[in-house]
């Protein structure tokens, strides 16, 4: 008890020093917080859908355009849907930039939309 009373007269007579650990200490639990926050949310919590583990992305690769990936024509996706034997269904989405035209002045930036398949529902099983 007696190292205790020490300790906190050496910190009253430093009140810089004593306010510096206590904003070191707080920013230090406040970042732990944070990045477990982020860990717990994004690694360890389950996905919120049935059987996380089934689902996968597929992807159109280009060659001749040295990418990795490239949008599906429409048409691409229904005939991989046809000949599919593998998955239990195929669905697609994409995100475009789109112009909210609906007032009388447009608005001059472009908004994020997501767009999906309209098989996007049927491949969830209950």
């Amino acid at each position: 008890m007696k190292r205790w009373q020490q300790a906190l007269r050496a910190l009253a007579r430093r009140p810089q020093f004593a306010i510096a650990v206590v904003l070191i200490l707080a920013s230090g639990i406040a970042a732990n917080t944070a990045v477990f926050s982020i860990v717990d949310a994004v690694l360890l919590k389950p996905l919120p859908y049935p059987d996380p583990d089934r689902l996968v992305t597929v992807m159109e690769a280009s060659s001749a355009a040295r990418n990795q990936e490239s949008l599906i024509a429409p048409p691409r996706l229904e005939d991989w849907n046809r000949m599919n034997r593998t998955f239990d269904a195929i669905a697609g989405s994409y995100a475009e930039n789109v112009t909210d035209t609906s007032s009388e002045e447009p608005s001059g930036s472009p908004e994020d939309a997501f767009r999906l398949d309209t098989s996007m529902c049927s491949t969830r099983r209950p």
